[in-house]
């Protein structure tokens, strides 16, 4: 039979050198996905603290509008009532406010230490892998490939000794048994 085994492509089996490209593959979309993720919760946390501060305004307008009625008309407890409410709810909103920016602080360090974990993955993938975005594929859009395919009818070729030297330093101890 040769090297290598004949490429059959009714069958899924594509052999280790698929499984490695596989494995590897999805480990970079893996970080892709959390940094995604670690943005996506910034993004809404900044919307929400937009639309705390938002509220802030209104209230604290309504808060000024009431106390000039109280004000202007003397004393009245269902007046008395509305500013009370008008308070408690913008102290809640401070409140939620002032937590909001703390997880923001914390989601942002988290957001950009994501980034730089992808772009350090990238990095060490794109010295074994050619990779490239494809805005039409399904999914993330990522294509990981090997840069030599292997020869006409071989799905197992072996693979280079520096190349199978840096897959093995690509993840480290998340290196896939199929990479080794």
């Amino acid at each position: 039979m040769g090297q290598g085994r004949t490429y059959d492509p009714l069958t899924l089996n594509h052999g280790i050198r698929e499984e490695c490209r596989s494995a590897v593959a999805g480990y970079l979309i893996g970080k892709r996905g959390g940094w995604e993720a670690a943005r996506a919760n910034k993004e809404h946390l900044e919307h929400k603290i937009k639309g705390f501060k938002q509220a802030i305004v209104v209230y604290e307008t309504k808060l000024e509008e009431q106390k000039k009625i109280r004000e202007e008309s003397g004393f009245d407890l269902g007046l008395e009532g509305k500013v009370d409410e008008l308070k408690a709810n913008l102290k809640l909103i401070q409140k939620n406010l002032e937590s909001s920016e703390e997880i923001l602080v914390k989601t942002t360090r988290e957001a950009e230490k994501a980034k730089k974990d992808l772009a350090s993955t990238e990095a060490r993938v794109k010295k074994v892998f050619s990779v490239r975005m494809d805005p039409k594929a399904k999914g993330y859009g990522i294509i990981v490939d090997y840069p030599t395919p292997c020869p006409r009818y071989q799905s197992n070729c072996a693979l280079e000794p520096k190349v199978r030297a840096a897959l093995l330093s690509l993840l480290g101890t998340e290196t896939p048994l199929s990479c080794r």
